[in-house]
């Protein structure tokens, strides 16, 4: 393999350098290193021998090391994606995390690729750096778009301030068919904080609704906003019509038994929260909410659920 891929090289290094490969993938490390330090008096300047170096403090886990000589090789080859990805990794180990964002940058904009890109998304985030995880989803939508990315596209819009772009990538997103679920909420949120919010927000689905468009996700929009406007029996009717279409949202379930508790309907109140809880059995604000109003009775369902969620503990 060494020989196809690096054919220039002299054939004594070629040699030392897969047998070190060999004795590296063998889990031979101290074979390996006895064989590169031999050819290190000869070929110390080598990249492919430096590359070998590399492998082995990684393999290793001597990742202090590997760094070391990655940032060597970074200066006299910043055009080498290898090193650079190679070097985020590293650092990744390490837990140096502004290092391996840097390693990650210089990676991608070598070539921009989803996993590296992600990566660097996620760090970026974590890190509080909006502005830098923005451009990273633009690149990422540009790579592969997905409904997850155009979301988060909206979300860091909304973050650094810029509502306008935010509002108007939402609504782009609103009308797909079927509109894109976090874009639509995310539109209410924003629409809602202004004065008169509610109001927009049912003119926006009236017009939807007389194109023939009501989905599930459009009729939890309206629940909001009813709910906002005070108009309770309107809020539950679009929430219940919201879950009789998507049923496995155990946040709605959860939204429509706090709605009909407020105004009274606890039977109904208490149904909505049991099937909350079918979704996800040890939600611990569900079972609380929910055991305020119940009378447990020895080997019932929602004591069974409390059993379960203690055991759990």
């Amino acid at each position: 393999m060494l020989r196809q891929a690096l054919p220039q090289l002299p054939e004594p290094l070629l040699k030392g350098l897969a047998t070190a490969e060999i004795a590296r993938k063998s889990g031979l490390f101290p074979a390996a290193r006895q064989q590169l330090d031999a050819l290190q008096a000869e070929y110390a300047g080598w990249p492919a021998l430096k590359r070998e170096q590399t492998l082995l403090h990684m393999a290793a886990e001597e990742y202090e090391q590997a760094e070391h000589l990655l940032e060597a090789q970074a200066q006299r080859m910043p055009h080498d994606r290898w090193v650079w990805m190679t070097l985020a990794a590293a650092r990744n180990h390490l837990r140096n995390r502004s290092g391996e964002t840097e390693a990650l940058r210089h990676a991608l904009q070598l070539r921009a690729e989803d996993a590296p890109a992600r990566r660097l998304f996620e760090l970026q985030r974590d890190a509080g750096d909006m502005k830098g995880a923005l451009d990273t989803v633009i690149m990422l939508r540009d790579l592969h778009d997905t409904e997850e990315l155009a979301v988060a596209h909206c979300k860091l819009l909304a973050r650094l301030e810029r509502k306008e772009e935010s509002l108007a990538l939402c609504e782009s997103l609103m009308e797909r068919v079927p509109a894109v679920s976090g874009a639509v909420e995310l539109w209410v949120q924003l629409v809602m904080a202004q004065p008169g919010g509610p109001e927009q927000v049912l003119d926006r689905l009236d017009a939807l609704c007389a194109k023939g468009r009501e989905e599930a996700v459009h009729l939890l929009a309206r629940s909001r906003a009813c709910h906002r406007m005070d108009r309770n029996p309107e809020a539950i009717s679009a929430l219940q019509a919201a879950v009789a279409m998507e049923p496995k949202h155990k946040q709605w379930w959860y939204d429509l038994a706090v709605q009909q508790r407020q105004i009274g309907l606890i039977a109904e109140s208490q149904r909505s929260f049991e099937l909350s809880m079918a979704l996800d059995q040890l939600d611990p604000t569900t079972l609380r909410v929910h055991g305020v109003e119940h009378r447990n009775v020895y080997g019932d369902d929602p004591l069974r659920r409390i059993n379960r969620a203690l055991v759990g503990m």
